[in-house]
């Protein structure tokens, strides 16, 4: 439905970001949201509240901002959907909706000398209409780094979309149990692994622990027909045979 935002504009330096914000969670929620926001400058005040209440006019519901009681102008359009017996709802009480990204990684001769790795990422869901998938490629690799990669881009692309919670799916225990379970002992003994030996990939953990806040890990088998898992396989296998792809269609890996 159309969904009119309300909320203050006046004395907010970023403003338009959480105009924006707000936009993007009701257009993930399948609305088609207005956001007075983007209206040009050089209004007069009342001319600029004629526009927004017409904008109101063709909308089904107004969606009041957190700091929308501080607004002169937001309490004004409050006022006017509700005399239109607009539906009213709090920003606060939309559950945001999650970001989900499969992501698996491989490597051709792991452990062995001019190997080739690399990582794929399908994100099912929480972005847009339509999956996202991509993928890339590395030289002298391990399969551990093409997994740790993998969940590190996923997260990276995600949070430059939308800033909401994320859940990344993998079939590496490696990855899930690091984050889970040894990452914040690893933290604590400087990096050092319970035996005393230094953590590999340490700079990955590092990276991936450090933009990992409102993530949330999940394990899943591998190659037992689960689409997302195999979908992201699929486009680490591609990468490895050098075909790259970034795309938000991903009706040719069906």
């Amino acid at each position: 439905m159309k969904v009119y935002i309300a909320g203050k504009i006046t004395g907010l330096d970023n403003f338009k970001e959480v105009f924006a914000e707000a936009e993007e969670t009701l257009k993930a929620l399948g609305h088609n949201p207005m956001n007075p926001a983007m209206l040009p400058k050089g209004f007069e005040y009342e001319e600029y509240m004629r526009v927004c209440f017409a904008m109101i006019d063709v909308c089904e519901a107004v969606c009041v901002l957190p700091n929308w009681t501080d607004s002169p102008g937001a309490k004004r359009e409050f006022e006017y959907a509700s005399s239109l017996d607009k539906k009213i709802f709090n920003y606060s009480d939309v559950e945001t909706p999650e970001i989900v990204a499969y992501c698996d990684g491989g490597c051709r001769g792991n452990q062995e000398r001019n190997n080739i790795g690399g990582f794929g990422v399908y994100i099912e869901k929480g972005l847009s209409d339509s999956p996202v998938h991509f993928n890339s490629t590395e030289k002298n690799t391990t399969n551990n780094i093409q997994e740790l990669r993998a969940c590190i881009e996923a997260i990276k692309y995600a949070r430059k979309q939308r800033n909401t919670k994320i859940r990344i799916i993998t079939d590496s225990k490696y990855v899930v149990q690091g984050m889970k379970e040894w990452v914040a002992g690893w933290k604590a003994r400087g990096w050092k692994k319970s035996d005393g030996k230094p953590v590999l990939n340490r700079d990955l953990w590092e990276e991936l622990s450090h933009i990992s806040h409102n993530v949330e890990f999940e394990h899943c088998n591998g190659h037992v027909g689960i689409r997302g898992n195999e979908i992201a396989d699929r486009l680490a296998n591609m990468a490895m045979d050098g075909n790259i792809v970034f795309c938000t269609d991903q009706r040719e890996l069906i």
